[in-house]
């Protein structure tokens, strides 16, 4: 990993004096993290007191956070037929971060509690289930392993290349497919193994250029597609049964949605679109599609359900297509939908909507609107009202949630703010070009100088929000995880004495973007270069980098009128912890003075928090917030936080 204070682009260097942190090693750095450590803990120590009548209720608030996300995956859970005869099912339910939990229906409750959590699941002939699990304590190294419902220890492991295999994995008859990985979530290579032993090892596509991420599709029982992306711009490959090579379809399509293939493994079946802006095609498909499929994005599709799901300012449609009628319309709304992705035959539908648990209990009042950003452009915001009789809040205060990167859609699932609702906070999203709640166009004018429309679209919705509930800056605080911390981020280099809003809370956040996209050596810099910006070689990227860097665009005074609650993780190998604690020292400015600023680094975690951790420290920030922001923390304390 590049350390140098100095960084040199040829027409560009700059020094930067907490380059040190970026090894992350040493007694410097570990006196570092001890001194943040103390001034967070301190930071909850006084909120806790100042609002909860005793430990006991900080343990409440805790439970009320893991019953929150346990109702949630209540009504997610998905039985599996797993076969060999041995009449076994499996319940698979998806849990925060990406991974599932899973259990054998009728299994003894203590070897279901101690099964791994999966990065990915699928299952294979004579009863065997395959799946992918961290052995790296959250740095994302996985390693694959195959069982039976009887067996006692796994059948087989597979560890993959250097950096492991990708977490996701798909069975086509007796193959499982995975993605290698030649060093830390540097995933190019795409190969199969028997089901049964575990061998036979067969490279079905590698040599992918490093700026391309590739991704497995479940197609039918006939074969396994490739999903390649470069920032927005798709590549797509069909390996056929047996193991054979891949082969790339459609060389001058930008977007796919693939479906399926013929039971010889061609022709297949996909909808692509030839640019941005052309309509989608069906490729030897012959469903009727609905008129002006080309002003949406396609966002799912099953072929043997015959299901579409269609999306447009955050609005989703579903859809059921067939050769001879046209598409009939199942339902509609802000919404998101999914069917079980094991059982072909399974029709049940999953609905998540805001405000509204997966088991269909209503704990929040919802509306939607737009908001006219600087440019003019309509931009989507839901709102969740909280309660009106809260027992934290002095005051109500809004929260608004944002992401923006990737053309990733936003999350419609409220059950990690379903606290807040309770305590005295309205939870807004600010559905953001450079997301994929609309269109590819709508998610690639957020990319590169983009970042800074999705910035303006953001600041919209904050004051569309603020005047819908009657809430101040004062008492308005920002969300962001991951690349949504460089868009909060970049919106506190735009107003940091807090005329806009007073705080920001954030997770693993995205903000040291000048020296990251500078910087190959970083597991994601290749991938990224088209998303946020390779200042190395284009001029016009440093440009925008200077303006919305966290880090770098902050004036010498730090942002003195926003409170900050910061939590990074040290074995994070997406943003490194160090982003995070550079952040907060440029936060602060040469004084130190102003609104407290909090960083947290944990310890045996990477960018995804496991177990009651997670809800204890989902109860810390919300007390957090609510004290800091909404209950007027006296300067006393303020002078305690800044200078612990």
């Amino acid at each position: 990993m590049a350390s140098e204070a100095i960084r040199d682009l040829g027409y560009i260097a700059w020094r930067d004096p907490r380059a040190w942190m970026e090894s992350m090693r040493g007694e410097r750095w570990r006196t570092l993290v001890k001194a943040e450590t103390a001034r967070f803990r301190a930071g909850v120590e006084t909120a806790v007191e100042a609002l909860l009548p005793s430990p006991e209720a900080a343990v409440a608030l805790a439970l009320s956070f893991e019953a929150a996300q346990k109702e949630e995956e209540a009504g997610l859970i998905w039985t599996v037929d797993i076969g060999g005869g041995t009449g076994a099912q499996l319940n698979i339910t998806p849990v925060s971060g990406s991974a599932y939990s899973w259990t054998f229906v009728g299994e003894d409750v203590k070897a279901a509690a101690a099964r791994p959590l999966a990065g990915g699941i699928d299952i294979a002939p004579r009863g065997i289930v395959l799946y992918t699990t961290d052995v790296r304590q959250g740095a994302e190294h996985y390693t694959l392993y195959a069982t039976t419902r009887t067996a006692h220890t796994p059948l087989w492991s597979f560890t993959g290349g250097k950096g492991g295999v990708a977490g996701e994995i798909v069975v086509v008859g007796d193959r499982v497919y995975c993605i290698e990985g030649d060093a830390a979530l540097q995933y190019r290579r795409v190969v199969s193994l028997n089901t049964k032993t575990g061998g036979d090892r067969a490279s079905v596509l590698e040599g992918t250029s490093p700026q391309i991420s590739l991704s497995l599709v479940r197609g039918d029982a006939y074969g396994v597609f490739v999903l390649g992306e470069d920032a927005g711009r798709q590549f797509l490959w069909h390996v056929p049964l047996g193991g054979a090579k891949a082969q790339q379809l459609d060389l001058a399509g930008v977007s796919f949605m693939p479906l399926g293939t013929t039971e010889g493994g061609l022709p297949a079946y996909f909808v692509r679109r030839g640019s941005y802006a052309s309509p989608w095609v069906p490729v030897n498909l012959e469903w009727q599609l609905p008129a002006g499929l080309g002003r949406y994005g396609l966002e799912d599709g099953d072929l043997g359900r015959r299901f579409l799901v269609l999306r447009r300012a955050g609005m989703r449609w579903l859809l059921h297509c067939s050769p001879r009628r046209p598409p009939k319309l199942i339902a509609r709304g802000i919404a998101e939908y999914a069917w079980n992705p094991w059982m072909p035959n399974d029709t049940t539908l999953h609905v998540v909507r805001p405000g509204v648990s997966s088991t269909g209990t209503l704990y929040a009042n919802t509306r939607s609107g737009f908001a006219r950003s600087e440019d003019g452009t309509a931009v989507r915001w839901i709102l969740c009202r909280g309660a009106q009789d809260a027992p934290l809040g002095l005051k109500r205060g809004l929260l608004v949630v944002a992401y923006g990167a990737y053309g990733i859609p936003t999350s419609l699932s409220t059950a990690r703010w379903r606290p807040w609702l309770e305590h005295g906070w309205d939870v807004g999203f600010a559905l953001v070009r450079g997301s994929g709640d609309d269109t590819e166009t709508w998610a690639e004018a957020g990319r590169l100088a983009g970042k800074k429309q999705g910035v303006e679209d953001l600041e919209a919705v904050v004051r569309a929000l603020q005047e819908e509930t009657g809430t101040p800056p004062a008492r308005t605080a920002l969300f962001g995880r991951s690349a949504g911390g460089y868009l909060v981020g970049a919106a506190v280099v735009r107003a940091p004495r807090g005329r806009r809003f007073a705080g920001v809370l954030t997770e693993v956040p995205y903000v040291d973007v000048l020296r990251t996209t500078t910087n190959p050596a970083l597991p994601l810099t290749s991938l990224e270069f088209n998303e946020f910006g390779h200042p190395a070689e284009r001029i016009a990227d440093m440009q925008t980098l200077l303006q919305l860097s966290p880090v770098d665009g902050l004036p010498p005074s730090g942002a003195p009128g926003v409170t900050v609650v910061c939590r990074t993780a040290e074995n994070d190998r997406q943003v490194y912890a160090y982003e995070a604690v550079k952040w907060i020292q440029a936060l602060r400015g040469t004084t130190a003075a102003g609104a407290p600023k909090l960083v947290f680094v944990r310890d045996g975690q990477g960018h995804f928090t496991r177990g009651y951790s997670l809800f204890l420290e989902r109860a810390e920030d919300l007390c957090l917030m609510t004290h800091m922001i909404l209950g007027g923390i006296s300067e006393s304390a303020k002078r305690q936080l800044v200078n612990v």
